[in-house]
């Protein structure tokens, strides 16, 4: 199997999108903001407030199946009338083998410090033995902090390797960044990689390490509440 810097790069960036997710968000906009969500829904319609028009906030699950991805009739009109289309970060910037080789230099730990640095013999052993049932040699990503390995680690939990175009998932992110530009539309992102990529270094290798083993030993429980949350994502 041959593993290109560009793919690596690539679950980085969509990495760095699905933790920013997990940080503590914003309060919701106050009633007079004019946000319309007719029920229960994915699509929220932002208005009023003295806005000249509206603008549309839509709820993603960053991977899923391809079986289970879906865009309503009310979600493609509103990106047909949307004039730019902004991410959780630049995703066109994404795309560019330039800013690919920066993220490759921040994924990296400092002062040479390795994983089985950070491990046990036991843990080790286990961190290696998920990585070769994937396909994935761990010496290649000794060097990787922690975090990044848990991507690649949570990616596929049946063996196979997160590299693999024909893996049956779909990222509405790189879906809507293809209609955005075949629509000529602008594209935009509300964070930097570099701001997001950041608040990893917060936290200690050490504890980063743990959070990786942890990962692997909940990888079962892990695939049930995913396939949960892509059916509940699936009712709204």
């Amino acid at each position: 199997m041959k593993i290109r810097a560009k793919h690596i790069a690539l679950w980085i960036a969509l990495f760095t999108a699905c933790w920013a997710t997990a940080q503590p968000q914003p309060q919701p906009a106050e009633a007079g903001v004019g946000t319309d969500t007719t029920g229960f829904s994915l699509l929220y319609r932002i208005s009023g407030n003295g806005l000249e028009r509206p603008s549309w906030l839509f709820g993603t699950i960053h991977i899923i199946p391809d079986d289970d991805f879906f865009l309503t009739e009310n979600t493609k009109q509103a990106f047909a009338q949307a004039e730019r289309v902004v991410f959780e970060i630049d995703m066109e910037e994404m795309m560019d083998f330039g800013s690919q080789l920066a993220l490759m230099s921040k994924a990296m730990m400092d002062d040479g410090q390795t994983l089985r640095d950070l491990l046990d013999e036991e843990d080790y052993a286990l961190v290696k033995a998920h990585f070769e049932k994937m396909g994935l040699p761990l010496f290649l990503f000794e060097r990787f902090k922690p975090m990044f390995l848990t991507v690649f680690a949570s990616t596929d939990k049946d063996g196979g390797s997160p590299f693999e175009a024909q893996q049956g998932m779909v990222s509405y992110e790189m879906v809507l960044m293809d209609m955005a530009q075949k629509a000529g539309k602008d594209i935009d992102g509300l964070e930097t990689a570099e701001f997001q990529m950041s608040l990893f270094d917060s936290i200690p290798y050490d504890e980063q390490a743990k959070m990786l083993v942890e990962t692997i030993r909940q990888a079962e429980a892990d695939t049930a509440q995913t396939s949960e949350l892509e059916r509940l994502y699936e009712l709204y």
